[in-house]
Parts: C-alpha cells; sequence; structure tokens
C-alpha cells in the first residue's frame, strides 16, 4: 500500500544529521590518524641513542674515527629513522679511508631526507674528496639556489669553480665572490681572490671595484705587502693585466698570516686543516633532550662548618688538593706557624700578620706525585716536601737564591722542562724566577718577564699556542699579560687601561674554549678579556658596589675566582672583600644573576671537600677557619678529572699533575675547558650524567682523548713521541708496509740527546731498503714519505738508488747518527752475517737468541733511569769468534733503535745533576778480566729500524775475543751479528729516474699497540685526517707535483706539514743479471723541525733553513726579509702558498659554533 509523505522535511533534515554525523565521523577519524602520524613522526630517541649520538660526534670531532665508526654501526641497527645518524656513519667510514661504505650510508640518509641542505653539503663534500669534481659543483649550485645566504657554500662553489679553469667557471666564480661580499662587505680573502680572478679575465670594471676595496682596508698592512698592492693597481691602469694577477697573487699570500685575514677565512667556515667532511650536530628527526647549559640553581645555599673548631684565627688559610682518595688538607697561617690541619706545625720564614694570600703556594716540586708546601715571607723561601703519609719536611738549600725576602710566590713550569719552578715577588723589585734543577737544588734565572712590584699573577696559555704564558697584576693597578715566544722571551700585550684592576682570575667564562681573563676594577666593574689574533677584547660581566670602597682598596685584597659551583654547565663567578662576597651564576643565555645568600666567609680556595660533587668554598670567617659545603639540590650531573703524569721510571716530560696544561670536556653539545692548576679539575655536566669525552692538552704539547669518563677518572699521560722525523712506506707486492724513518740526522734547533745540537751539515740522509720489501708494480717502484708528529719537514732532494750485487754478498748502508761527525754515505758490501756467541746483558743474562736474527723481540731488560731516552748504564757482552781475521775488515752489523729525548727533556738534564747520556762506546776485556777502551763516540741508530756498522780495529783482534758495546741511552738491538768487508765485489749502483713526484694530504696512520719498549710502528691505514698538533704557523707547499723543488739540492724545497704525503714512483729497470740481487737506497737531503717547547722558533716555520748556514739561530724575521724567501721568491708564487696556522687545533670540541666551509689545506 502506498503512502503519501505530507511533510518529508523532518525525515531528510534527519538525513543531513545522519550524513553529518558520518562526515564529522570519519573526518574525526582522519584527523586522529593524522595526529598518529605526526606523533609517530615525532619520535623520542632513546637514551641509548642519544648517548651514541653525542659520544660518536665527540669521537669525530677529536679524530677518533673508529670509535665513532663503532658506535654509529651499533646505533643505526637499533634506530634505523634518523638522518643524522647514517650521515655521520658516512663521515666516519669517508675519513677511514671507506668509500663504498660511506656512500651507502649517504644514500641510506639521504633516502630519508632528501631535502635536507645539511645533506646536501654533506654530500657535495664527500664528492669532492673522492675526486668527482664536477658532480660536486653540481651539487652545490643547486644546493646555493635554495640557500643563497650560506656564504660557506658560496665560497665552496667558487673555490670549486677554480678548479675547471675555463672562462665561463671563472666568470660564474666573479659572480658568487661578489654575492658574497654582498653579505660579508670587506671580507678580505674573497677581496682579493676577486681581484686576482679580475684581472685573470681582463674585467676592469670588477678589477677596480676589488682593488679599490683592498685598498680601504691597506691602512694597517705593512709597507712591504702595500707596495703589491700599488704595483698590481699600476698595472691594471695600464692594461697589463697578467702581471697585475702576478701581483695580485703574491699580495694575498703575503696577506695570509694577516690577523684580519685569519678572521675573513673564520666568516667562510674555513679551517687551515680540517678532517674530511663536515657530521651533523643535531639530529633531523628525532627530538632529543637540550643538551646545552641547564638553567642557574638560583636557590643556591651554603651550609657554614668548622673543621678546625672555632678557636682557632689564623690570619690566613688555603685547601691543598690531592690527586687520590684524601680529601682536601687545610694549611692555616698563624703568627709564624703553619698550620696542617689541627695537627702538624710548619716554620713560616716571616709573620703572618705581614703575609698575603700569595704567601704560600702547593706544588709537586720533586716529582714524587705528592704536593709539597711552598711559602715565602722576610726570611726568605721555605720548601717542604710532602710524603704519603701527610707529614712535611724541610728542604735545606743554604744558596742565596732560596733565602732572599720575598712576599708572594706562584709555582709555574717557566722553562717548560718538566718539572715546577717557582716565581717570586718581593712587591717591589722585578719578578725573578727560581728554576727547579730537578734534584731538590734551584738557580735563580731571568724570566724574561719584566713585571715589577707584582702582587698577583696568573700562568695561563691565553693565545692557545701550547705554551704557557703568564698575566701579572702590580701594586698600582696595572695588568699586563705577557706572551710566551719560548727560549725565555715573553712580550708584552697590551689590555685597555682605563682604570685601576684589583684582583684577577682566569676561566673559560663563554665556553669558547678560549681561556679569559676576568678582572675587577676600582669602580666595580666586573669584566672578561680574551686573545682575538693579536689584540684583547673585552666584555661587561656585571657591576659590584659592595659598602667597602674598592677606591682605597690594595691590590690583591679582594678576592676573584671562577667555578661551576651549581655544575649547570656554566662557569661562575665569586668575589670577596674582608667584609662581604658575591657570586655570579651563569644562565643559560650566557647571562649572569647575583645570588641572594652568600655564605659569610672570605673564601680563598674553591674544592670539593666532603667530595660529593659539589664545589665547597674555604676560607676565613668571624668564627675561623670555615668551608661553606655546598646545598645545591638542582641535582646536575658533575664530573672530576685527575690528570697524572705517567708514573713509571723513563718519562719525567711533564710534572706530575699536568699543571700548566688543559682539559676540554664535551657533555652532548655542551663544551668547556679548564686549566689544570691542581691535581683534580670539575667539571659540571649540567643535565648530563657523564662526559663523552675529554681532550687533554699536556703542559708538553702532547694531546690525547679519553671517552666514557666516571667521575673521578684519574687521566694518565700516554708515553708517545711527539717528534721523530718523516716515515718511509714502500709497496711489497701487497700493501704499503713501513720501512723505516728518514732525514733523522738534521733537526733544526734541537738539542740530540742532552748532548749537542746536531750540526745542520747533516742534511744528506742514506737509509737502506731490502730487496724483498720493495716490488715492481707496471715498471714502478711506489714509495711513500708521510710526516704525521709535531713537525715541520723541508724535503730539499729525494732520489732512489737501485743496488745490484751477487746472491752471496749483502749490502748495508751505516745508519747511525754521529754527533759532530760526517756520516759515511756509501754502500758496504759484507759477507752474510753470523750470529756471535756467548751474548749476555749487563743483568748476566744470555741474549743469543734474542740477538741471532732481525726478528721484533729486543734486548730490553736493562733499567730505565727518571727521564725518557735515558737509561742506566747498560751493555751487551759477546765474543768474536776466531774465524774473524785480524787480516780482514771485521764489522759488529747490529739492527735496532732508539728511544730519544727531546728538547725539553735536554734542557731537564742540563740542570742538576741528572746523569748525561752517552753514545754507544765499544770496550774489550783483557786475559786478566779489566776492560779497556776501544773506541767511544760511536753514536747510535739513528731511529726506527736502523743498520748500524761498527768496525773492530784489528790490533784489538790480537788481544782477545771479548767485546761489549756499552751505553746509557736507550738503545734497543734487535740483532747484533758480525760479518767482514768483501773487498773484492763492488755492487753496482743505478740511480733511478723519477716519473711522480707529488705531495697530498692523507692524514694519520694507525699505530701498532703501545708498548713502552718496543718502536711506535705505524700501519698504512688512515685512522684520522683533522689536525692533531699545535702545528707550526707559516708558509707550506700546496699540493700536486713538486718534482721541480725536489730535483737537486739547492735551497728550493717542499715544506711539509703533518698529516702531508709525499708520493714517489721510480722507473723500475731491468732485471740483475742471474746470480744477483737489487736491494735498494733511498737518499734524501732536508731538515726536521719539532714543535717541542724548547726547540728553537718552535711556534713557527721561520727561520727558513739553508745549506749556507751551519747554525740554526736566526734571526727571526718577517718571511719577506728572510733570505732563502728572497732568493727563491717566485717558489712562494707558485709552490709555498698553503698557509697554516696553530689557531684552529682548538675549534674541533667547539665546531657547532663554526661555520661550514671548505678546507684550503687539502686537495
Amino acid at each position: 500500500m502506498n503512502r503519501t509523505l505530507k511533510n518529508p522535511k523532518p525525515l531528510i533534515a534527519a538525513a543531513v544529521v545522519c550524513v553529518l554525523l558520518v562526515l564529522g565521523f570519519a573526518v574525526y577519524i582522519m584527523r586522529s590518524q593524522e595526529d598518529d602520524q605526526q606523533a609517530a613522526d615525532k619520535m623520542f630517541a632513546s637514551e641509548q641513542t642519544v648517548a651514541s649520538f653525542y659520544a660518536s660526534l665527540a669521537a669525530l670531532d677529536v679524530e677518533e674515527n673508529e670509535r665513532a665508526e663503532k658506535l654509529l654501526t651499533d646505533a643505526v641497527k637499533r634506530e634505523t629513522r634518523e638522518p643524522a645518524l647514517w650521515a655521520n656513519l658516512a663521515v666516519a667510514q669517508m675519513r677511514l679511508n671507506e668509500p663504498d661504505k660511506s656512500a651507502e650510508s649517504l644514500r641510506r640518509a639521504l633516502d630519508q631526507a632528501s631535502d635536507s641542505r645539511e645533506l646536501a653539503l654533506l654530500n657535495s663534500q664527500i664528492l669532492e674528496y673522492s675526486g668527482r669534481i664536477e658532480q660536486a659543483i653540481n651539487q652545490l649550485q643547486k644546493l646555493h639556489r635554495e640557500w643563497p645566504e650560506n656564504v660557506a657554500v658560496t665560497f665552496s662553489l667558487a673555490s670549486l669553480l677554480g678548479q675547471i679553469q675555463d672562462d665561463a667557471a671563472e666568470a660564474e666564480r666573479i659572480s658568487l665572490l661578489k654575492d658574497i661580499l654582498d653579505r660579508v662587505p670587506n671580507n678580505l680573502r674573497v677581496l682579493s681572490e676577486q681581484a686576482r680572478v679580475a684581472a685573470s679575465l681582463g674585467r676592469d670594471a670588477e678589477l677596480r671595484q676589488a682593488i679599490d676595496a683592498l685598498d680601504r682596508n691597506s691602512a694597517a698592512w705593512p709597507d712591504a705587502i702595500k707596495q703589491y698592492l700599488t704595483k698590481a693597481d699600476e698595472e691594471a691602469r695600464d692594461g697589463n693585466h697578467r702581471q697585475a694577477a702576478l701581483s695580485l697573487t703574491f699580495l694575498q699570500n703575503l696577506l695570509k698570516p694577516r690577523p684580519e685575514y685569519q678572521q675573513s677565512l673564520a666568516q667562510l667556515g674555513i679551517l687551515t686543516v680540517g678532517a674530511i667532511g663536515t657530521p651533523l650536530r643535531s639530529p633531523l628527526r628525532l627530538t632529543m633532550p637540550s643538551a646545552e647549559t641547564a638553567d642557574a640553581d638560583h636557590q643556591l645555599t651554603f651550609e657554614e662548618t668548622y673543621p678546625l673548631g672555632k678557636a682557632a684565627r689564623p690570619d690566613h688559610v688555603l685547601a691543598m688538593e690531592h690527586s687520590g682518595e684524601r680529601r682536601s688538607t687545610l694549611i692555616s697561617l698563624s703568627d709564624n706557624l703553619l698550620h696542617i690541619d689541627a695537627l702538624a706545625a710548619l716554620p713560616f720564614p716571616g709573620l703572618s700578620t705581614t703575609a698575603n694570600p700569595a704567601s704560600v703556594c702547593v706544588a709537586d716540586v720533586n716529582s714524587d706525585f705528592h704536593q709539597d708546601l711552598i711559602c715565602v715571607g722576610e726570611k726568605g723561601c721555605r720548601i717542604f716536601l710532602g710524603t704519603q703519609d701527610g707529614s712535611f719536611s724541610l728542604v735545606n738549600d743554604p744558596s742565596e737564591d732560596l733565602n732572599r725576602s720575598a712576599s708572594s710566590v706562584w709555582p709555574v713550569d717557566i722553562d717548560a722542562d718538566g718539572d715546577i719552578d717557582l716565581l717570586l715577588s718581593d712587591d717591589e723589585t722585578a719578578l725573578r724566577g727560581v728554576r727547579n734543577n730537578g734534584d731538590m737544588t734551584f738557580t735563580s734565572i731571568e724570566t724574561g718577564i719584566e713585571a715589577h712590584s707584582v702582587a698577583n699573577l696568573a700562568s695561563v696559555d691565553f693565545d692557545g699556542d701550547g705554551d704557557v704564558d703568564v698575566v701579572t697584576l702590580d701594586d698600582s693597578g696595572a695588568l699586563i699579560a705577557w706572551q710566551n715566544e719560548r727560549g725565555g722571551k715573553y712580550v708584552a700585550t697590551e689590555l685597555p687601561d682605563d682604570q685601576r684592576r684589583i684582583a684577577l682570575a682566569i676561566g673559560d667564562i663563554d665556553r669558547s674554549g678560549r681561556m679569559d681573563l676576568i678582572t675587577i676594577s676600582e669602580s666595580g666593574h666586573l669584566r672578561s678579556a680574551h686573545w682575538e689574533v693579536d689584540h684583547w677584547t673585552e666584555s661587561p660581566i656585571a657591576t659590584w658596589l659592595p659598602t667597602d670602597s674598592f677606591t682605597t682598596a690594595v691590590t690583591g685584597d679582594l678576592y676573584l675566582s671562577t667555578a661551576d659551583l651549581d655544575n649547570n654547565g656554566g662557569v661562575d663567578v665569586v668575589a670577596s672583600t674582608t667584609s662581604k662576597n658575591a657570586v655570579w651564576l651563569q644562565t643559560t643565555d650566557g647571562a649572569w644573576t647575583l645570588l641572594d645568600q652568600s655564605p659569610s666567609i672570605r673564601p680563598t680556595s674553591i674544592v670539593d671537600f666532603n667530595e660529593d660533587g659539589r664545589l665547597d668554598l674555604v676560607g676565613l670567617s668571624e668564627s675561623g677557619v670555615t668551608v661553606a659545603l655546598n646545598q645545591s639540590q638542582a641535582g646536575y650531573g658533575w664530573t672530576t678529572l685527575k690528570p697524572l703524569a705517567n708514573t713509571g721510571a723513563g718519562d719525567k716530560r711533564i710534572n706530575s699533575f699536568g699543571i700548566g696544561g688543559r682539559i676540554e670536556v664535551r657533555a652532548g653539545n655542551l663544551v668547556q675547558a679548564n686549566e689544570i692548576d691542581s691535581p683534580r679539575v670539575h667539571f659540571g655536566l649540567g643535565n648530563h650524567r657523564r662526559a663523552d669525552v675529554a681532550r687533554i692538552i699536556w703542559p708538553n704539547g702532547t694531546v690525547q682523548a679519553e671517552f666514557d669518563l666516571t667521575s673521578g677518572e684519574t687521566l694518565v699521560a700516554n708515553q708517545r713521541l711527539k717528534g721523530s722525523c718523516p716515515w718511509v712506506f714502500t709497496f711489497d707486492g701487497q700493501d704499503f708496509r713501513f720501512v723505516k724513518d728518514f732525514i733523522w740526522r738534521s733537526p733544526l734547533g734541537l738539542r740530540i740527546n742532552a748532548q749537542t745540537t746536531a750540526g745542520v751539515t747533516q742534511t744528506e740522509d742514506w737509509i737502506k731498503i731490502p730487496g724483498d720489501q720493495l716490488a715492481e708494480v707496471d715498471g714502478r717502484y711506489l714509495v711513500r714519505i708521510t710526516a704525521e708528529l709535531w713537525e715541520t719537514h723541508f724535503f730539499d732532494h729525494v732520489s732512489m738508488i737501485a743496488v745490484d750485487h751477487p746472491i752471496d754478498v749483502e749490502v748495508f748502508v751505516d745508519e747511525r747518527f754521529v754527533p759532530q761527525s760526517m756520516p759515511d754515505q756509501k754502500v758496504t758490501s759484507l759477507a752474510p752475517p753470523k750470529p756471535l756467541s756467548n751474548i749476555v746483558d749487563d743483568a748476566g743474562d744470555s741474549m743469543d737468541e734474542t740477538l741471532r736474527s732481525n726478528d721484533g723481540v729486543y734486548a730490553d731488560g736493562f733499567a730505565l733511569g727518571e727521564f725518557q731516552g735515558v737509561a742506566k748504564d747498560h751493555w751487551i757482552e759477546f765474543d768474536l769468534p776466531s774465524e774473524a781475521s785480524p787480516d780482514q775488515t771485521v764489522m759488529i752489523v747490529g739492527h735496532g733503535w732508539i728511544y730519544p729525548t727531546d728538547s725539553s727533556l735536554n734542557a731537564a738534564l742540563d740542570q742538576g745533576n741528572a746523569a748525561r747520556p752517552y753514545p754507544l762506546i765499544l770496550e774489550q776485556q783483557h786475559p786478566d778480566g779489566h776492560w779497556s777502551l776501544v773506541q767511544e763516540n760511536l753514536g747510535f741508530p739513528a731511529g726506527k729500524n736502523k743498520d748500524v756498522l761498527l768496525p773492530i780495529p784489528s790490533r784489538s783482534l790480537t788481544v782477545s775475543r771479548r767485546f761489549r758495546l756499552r751505553t746509557n741511552m736507550e738503545v734497543y738491538w734487535d740483532s747484533l751479528r758480525w760479518s767482514y768487508v768483501v773487498e773484492s765485489v763492488e755492487p753496482r749502483l743505478t740511480t733511478l729516474k723519477t716519473s711522480r713526484t707529488t705531495l697530498r694530504y692523507r692524514g694519520y696512520s694507525r699505530l701498532l699497540p703501545e708498548h713502552r719498549r718496543r718502536p711506535d710502528t705505524p700501519v698504512y691505514e688512515v685512522t684520522s685526517t683533522g689536525q692533531r698538533w699545535l702545528d707550526l704557523d707559516g708558509y707550506y707547499t700546496r699540493y700536486g707535483d713538486i718534482g721541480d723543488l725536489l730535483e737537486s739540492v739547492d735551497d728550493r724545497y717542499a715544506i711539509v706539514n703533518a698529516g702531508d704525503e709525499l708520493v714517489f714512483e721510480f722507473d723500475a729497470i731491468g732485471r740483475p743479471p742471474s746470480g744477483w740481487q737489487r736491494d735498494f737506497v733511498l737518499v734524501g737531503d732536508g731538515w726536521v723541525k719539532d714543535g717541542d717547547l724548547n726547540t728553537a722558533f718552535s711556534q713557527t716555520v721561520l727561520p727558513l733553513p739553508s745549506h749556507d748556514k751551519t747554525e740554526y739561530r736566526g734571526p727571526l724575521v718577517p718571511l719577506i726579509e728572510d733570505a732563502v724567501y728572497q732568493q727563491h721568491i717566485k717558489d712562494w708564487l707558485n709552490y709555498h702558498t698553503r698557509y697554516i696556522t696553530h689557531d684552529h687545533f682548538h675549534q674541533h670540541l667547539w665546531q657547532q659554533n663554526a661555520g661550514v666551509g671548505t678546507n684550503e689545506a687539502q686537495p
């Protein structure tokens, strides 16, 4: 039955409502799914992933690339969706020379974040490093279009286009350089490059614009540099564009050391020496907790305690920290007595009422790893040596050096010889130095610091060049920073002197890695100053106006110090007068907040007195000696590190606790630096529980990194050589393998083993390469020479000699170094060496099997001495068989190596009563049992894996057959055998044609596991590519073909830096005749200069060495005045155009603050 609805609207409305409900539900479902997807996209990193990401980033920053690869390989297995993990794995793999793995890891990253600019930049860097320049350019061109404001990207593109060398590429470069100058006007690097390219292209408008801009920036340039700009200007006006380009190239090269040029590089994100690839410093997808400084603990309070009771009322107190588990000892001064805690009392050389806080200091003076007490007064200086049980004994030194009146004393290793010296002030006359001779005798020395009436002093490496500088504050309030030029020379640097300063402290206030000077002026202005290349820059911190007036304050009366009191990761400042103190806490954004409630004490020390991880204040109050215990409830993380020199025998390179060194710590993105001024170095870690990495720069300039640090960790200095000469690798048919080191006899400015400075006439070096270590490959022999230590190498000549000889004859080169004696550079033919008999060492142990052959088993049973390189007197005794005839030229054939001293150790050995090293001596036992000298001054092996030929006088063979080789140097024999010269055979020597001579950047080899009595043996595998040392500043040879420089000995040399590699290919010749075999001799001529703090002119490549000068004594003059430069000036146009400075070494852990750009020191 059909029914007609009278009014359908209600049904329609109901239907509409139903549809809307369905649609609404659908939208709700869709939005819920979108929210779920967004929640899924916003991934929170697990605690393990966070730890791995930052630990691997720290490893990449300090070039521990194998560690980084392992951490990241594990991390991507746990978390596959984070592109930054894959990208950083690609960086680690590329640095380890694993290009296929690196490409795959980068592909995985790009698959997940194809639109990431950071990944695109990394891709271009890896393409460039692998030699795919056009692909790298295409990548950078696309990136520049998307990211035009990034001047580092723009300059990277402009630099790569320079390798194309066609007009279109050069025109594009001009346009790109103009784009950069629109964003960073007056950038000196870009201006000079724009001018040079414009001149090359003959583009007058751009050339005129660039020259005019350079002229506007030239006011501070010396005339010797300005002349090239003037010359270029004149040549441009005359239309001589080619000559103008040449003058501009000279100009640019000479500008490179200028501070403004180095600052222009920083604007472009350029490092002079940097690692391959820029790792991503934050995840692209994962959400991680904040890794910066935590908020300041505004509720911080202190609880005052009185560990010595309230009865004592001393005039001064300080806390003595220890390296072990002992808590800090309280040293208090009353009347004429020093009290050790509440127990022992020691005589003070004066009265406490005339003393000041600097009248007493602590340091380990006798290098026994126990803190000693040093105090000064009207009666002179007294030193009390600490012991294991906490007692002290007085050093009895009647010399006048320690008995002159003084008011203040500071411990500083002023001569960088590995022990603590003293600087003393009497408040009136010049600061004087007392040198520690290492045997508990002391000598007054000239410090080179011409400061008078010094009231406060700090020792700190403020310019970051690896040596300890000094800052003095005199009683007039004048602050002077003395820059250490080494060799006992200090240069005063100017600080603003608009106000009298009354207190001084040191600290990394802005967490930049630079040590700042913190001062308070008489008007109450608290300021920090940091060194900027060649000048000081000051910044305000706060203004303090206590009830006391500073205008009448005596310099040194006010206490000022820095420490992270709340452990938030920011350095705080503590200041105190006699009646009031203040604490400024650093907040998250680097601002400062004054703590509302400060303890009512006058602090003199900041230590973790109760060892709970929070720093406490030690000082005096109305109740006597007071320790204000830190009661922070913020719960922030912390770590205390304990630097320690190697405690074993045969070291003494650095003082016991590394005083004068520096520790840099990273936890996540939080990075801090502290000077080592006590046995314990404290770091607040903010929201982190542990430090990812600590990089230690020891006071002798060596560097090491430690990972996964727990608090209280002891950091023991590794003992590895920082200088040893270049390393030679040869291809043996399967791989490149280390043979021996090279150019060992010609160190510049280095005293060899404390005996003498090597005569620089010994510049030629011959080393034997056995035939089985050099295989022919496609008609060529392949040789690599690497520079991997803290050295600069000057190679003037390298060639290869093929030595053919009968199979039953062996050939040798005597590879000894004999001071003050010219080496006998020749090939000697010997009968196959035979074993000696009845071989024993100085302990009477048989060495017959040990010294039978070259097998890597060494005679190493002798006792080590105090210093590296100097052992106890030791020897090897042996019998020559009866078949060794007086009618023959009999030779002892040795093979071994030497563990050498260095310049700083030699400086220490020259003081006091330490045993001086002496070279090999040959002695003979007579039939009645006594020993007599046969030959002395026989030298020692010139490095690692060296052959030594020692002739036995014929007359000695008629006396007896028992001999011994004796020395106190660390000479390690692998074999000792005998032979005789085969006079009837003349080997055939053929100098091979050099078909390839290339300089390139390589990086650093893996070293076999460290063993104190084995040579550091490198394996030809790259483990790191970044700057490892505080490189010597100066011009080095650019990469590429350098054959012209090494053809002959003529002072036209290649200047080679650490990380560089010389690549040689020598044409093979026909095989030797039947019954003959072939060995090789590598011939080189040149010099080696290391960066040791006591090596002459060790901060710089200059002065340039010359065969015309037999001594390396300077003078140190600017490059353009150097005689070698003037003689071969065109080499600094065509070859020596790579300027390197030590400054960028410190940027590794602070890279998140730096740009990401090109690297001018790599190919």
